[in-house]
């Protein structure tokens, strides 16, 4: 961990310039590698497969009945521009499994499609120099590429017909809230009227992508659809304490009094391995993003997923530091997770990992307190017993399933 002062590269100089680097069309690609088999019980049964995975709903039938699902790596499918070798992509390898962590499910005609076929979630990925990409995601089902149909195993017993894909905004500007709001708008103007079938990206690119540019020294609003989208000057999107959410720290505070808050600032910055859990990936995001900002001036230089991809769970036994979300669904071997301090941001708990924590002495810590709920702007008085029970209200509305 050090303080950091983010550079000015050259491009900054420029009066203005895109915003979104690329839109990217993740799905079953061609030659697609089986990831696992997952079991989906009936209504009333939950799965229990080899890594846990369940996320995509149950299965009809008679309580006694388990349907097995196939799921595939994903890769990607289109992209838009398309990247060369002077302009190669903006965008890690692993951008198509983190885009979808969860594997590409695949349907046959005959199958029963899950109740929640479109999902809008954020992520955010590292590159190879240790700077963020910003993603915004809309994954759904749609029909196979043909590219990939034609490629398919031809001993499988039922070709798929339709399979999960996932359109997404890439982007070095922490905007996220601005980037959903505009991937919003493309999804319902040209993937959710296309009765199924991909739409071309290059199309989308030209009459949207393009729109949303940066200036140098303001900030210019778009209007994309019924969303009217704030894209903020180039320097103020690049400083390093800049919020990727509008809510900002918000939803963190609701899930945790401020002294958990505190004591997971604390394992940051004695860089010590820090593990998420929640059913909800988008709240995995956010709260990842708040507990790193508020170890601002430091900068976390190490291992940062914020939502592990069920294909890389492996990852959390890793000897390094790292920040990482895993959701509430995916099945962890927990003994991996010795030394590590796991977050639940379901109920607001905190493990150790067997492991003490190094904290402040006890009046250095109360002050950070006073000083945290000030720059959250909670009253000093009856804070950890209002969010106590706001936690109590989203558990009870979460009923103890699996989203």
């Amino acid at each position: 961990m050090s303080a950091h002062g983010r550079a000015t590269r050259g491009a900054d100089a420029e009066p203005s310039g895109r915003a979104i680097d690329a839109i990217v069309l993740c799905g079953l690609p061609p030659n697609p590698t089986l990831m696992h088999r997952e079991v989906r019980y009936a209504v009333g049964r939950r799965g229990n497969v080899n890594n846990g995975n369940h996320a995509q709903g149950a299965a009809p039938g008679a309580d006694d009945d388990a349907n097995e699902r196939a799921l595939y790596h994903a890769g990607v499918l289109d992209e838009c521009p398309k990247p060369t070798e002077e302009a190669p992509a903006r965008y890690p390898a692993q951008m198509a499994t983190l885009a979808l962590p969860r594997g590409v499910d695949v349907y046959s005609e005959n199958d029963t499609r899950p109740d929640d076929v479109v999902a809008r979630y954020p992520a955010i990925l590292t590159d190879a120099n240790g700077d963020r990409i910003y993603v915004a995601c809309v994954s759904f089902i749609a029909a196979v590429p043909e590219r990939s149909r034609r490629t398919m195993n031809e001993a499988m017993e039922k070709m798929p017909e339709c399979a999960r894909a996932c359109v997404c905004l890439v982007s070095r500007m922490p905007c996220l809230d601005a980037w959903m709001e505009a991937l919003g708008y493309v999804f319902e103007a040209y993937f959710n009227k296309s009765n199924g079938h991909l739409p071309v990206l290059s199309t989308i690119a030209m009459r949207v992508v393009e729109r949303l540019r940066w200036q140098a020294e303001r900030t210019v609003l778009f209007p994309i659809g019924k969303a009217l989208v704030a894209v903020p000057p180039k320097g103020a999107a690049d400083h390093g304490a800049r919020e990727a959410f509008t809510d900002g720290k918000e939803p963190l505070v609701r899930c945790c009094d401020i002294r958990t808050i505190l004591t997971c600032v604390c394992v940051i910055a004695c860089e010590r391995r820090l593990l998420l859990r929640s059913a909800e990936v988008s709240l995995l995001v956010k709260c990842a993003e708040a507990l790193r900002g508020l170890a601002h001036p430091l900068v976390w230089r190490h291992v940062y997923i914020p939502c592990v991809a069920v294909s890389m769970v492996d990852y959390l036994g890793a000897p390094m530091p790292y920040i990482m979300g895993a959701a509430r669904d995916v099945k962890v071997d927990e003994r991996a997770l010795d030394g590590v301090v796991v977050l639940d941001l379901d109920d607001g708990t905190l493990s150790d990992g067997g492991e003490s924590i190094d904290l402040p002495p006890q009046a250095m810590m109360r002050d950070y307190i006073q000083r945290v709920r000030r720059v959250l702007r909670f009253a000093a008085a009856g804070d950890d017993e209002r969010l106590h029970t706001a936690r109590q209200a989203r558990s009870a509305a979460r009923g103890g399933g699996c989203g």
